[in-house]
């Protein structure tokens, strides 16, 4: 069940209702599709992250269960627009990236280009540092 708030703005005597995604302070807010990413990151001026994974991916359920529910990969992940896309069904978007194996997270600057890339089971503190790095090289 999808849950949205409703953002209200009066202009003149026109009301406009936009839905916004909840986001659970708990949990990263994951993009559910790649053109969905693109326009929140033009709307926001965030880059994005593609975190590229597959269900028959061991090390993949690994970062499911203690690397992306870590409060201080949540509280980085705030500065980006994080997109979750299945290597197998994503093959063209993994293809664009030059991505052959899971897991890998693919960081992009606002015109959807490539600028880095973190491979493998990596703990928080690492993702985190390639978060920083990343969005460095954007600022560039």
């Amino acid at each position: 069940m999808k849950t949205f708030r409703f953002g209200v703005l009066a202009a003149g005597a026109t009301l406009f209702l936009r839905p916004v995604a909840a986001q659970s302070a708990s949990s990263i807010a994951w993009q559910r599709s790649w053109k969905a990413a693109q326009e929140v990151s033009r709307r926001t001026g965030k880059p994005i992250f593609v975190y590229f994974h597959a269900a028959w991916c061991g090390p993949c359920r690994g970062l499911d269960k203690t690397v992306w529910p870590d409060a201080r990969v949540i509280r980085a992940s705030r500065a980006w627009v994080p997109f979750k896309a299945d290597l197998d069904t994503q093959a063209d978007l993994a293809a664009r990236f030059d991505v052959k194996t899971p897991p890998i997270v693919v960081f992009v600057d606002g015109k959807t280009r490539k600028v880095s890339s973190l491979l493998g089971f990596n703990d928080a503190p690492t993702l985190i540092k390639a978060m920083q790095s990343a969005a460095h090289q954007i600022k560039k």
